[in-house]
């Protein structure tokens, strides 16, 4: 897990690391790992039943935390960066807290 290496401060990933941990976001990491599909605001919207604002906090949240890729500004899934096992990890020590 990387945080913030070599973003700037304006940048939407460590922004949302300002910002109260959404309660979905383990939820949210775990579903993209177990579908292999990568990670998307309209999906998360979609399957979780959340607004497209909220999605898309939660999806930069997870960038922030260095989980997901960044976006690769072509409408295409971010991919995960971690399996299951190190999610797992995560979860043991807090990071979604």
């Amino acid at each position: 897990m990387v945080e913030n290496e070599g973003a700037d401060d304006d940048d939407d990933g460590n922004a949302a690391l300002n910002e109260k941990k959404d309660k979905l976001l383990f939820e949210v990491a775990k579903w993209a790992i177990e579908c292999g599909n990568g990670l998307s605001t309209s999906a998360v919207q979609r399957h979780f039943s959340v607004g497209y604002s909220r999605a898309g906090k939660i999806v930069d949240q997870l960038f922030g935390l260095g989980l997901c890729a960044r976006s690769t500004g072509n409408s295409k899934p971010r991919a995960m960066l971690i399996d299951m096992d190190q999610l797992m990890q995560l979860e043991r020590s807090g990071t979604f807290r």
